[in-house]
């Protein structure tokens, strides 16, 4: 049987010969994770500051946030190549 090569298609992952790449993709994603869950502590923080708020505060804040979810969600598409290409197990997102 001969397949034209342009329709096969391999991750690269599967092809790794690292014995130690699974434990290396497991470290990433905890450490992803945990930056997931500095940043969703940041934003928590954020959002129950108990003090005297003047406009700029509320502005600088809204800022604040943006950019942290921004990030996060980048956190987050690490997490789901991740996933993708290594059988990790679930995230706890």
């Amino acid at each position: 049987v001969t397949l034209p090569a342009q329709r096969i298609y391999f991750m690269t992952s599967c092809w790794n010969q690292d014995d130690h790449i699974l434990e290396r993709a497991t470290k990433w994603k905890e450490d992803i994770l945990s930056s997931i869950h500095q940043i969703d502590d940041q934003i928590q923080s954020i959002e129950t500051a108990e003090s005297q708020k003047g406009i700029l505060k509320i502005a600088e804040d809204i800022r604040k946030q943006t950019e942290l979810k921004s990030r996060r969600e980048k956190y987050v598409a690490q997490i789901v190549m991740l996933e993708e290409r290594f059988p990790l197990g679930p995230g706890q997102i």
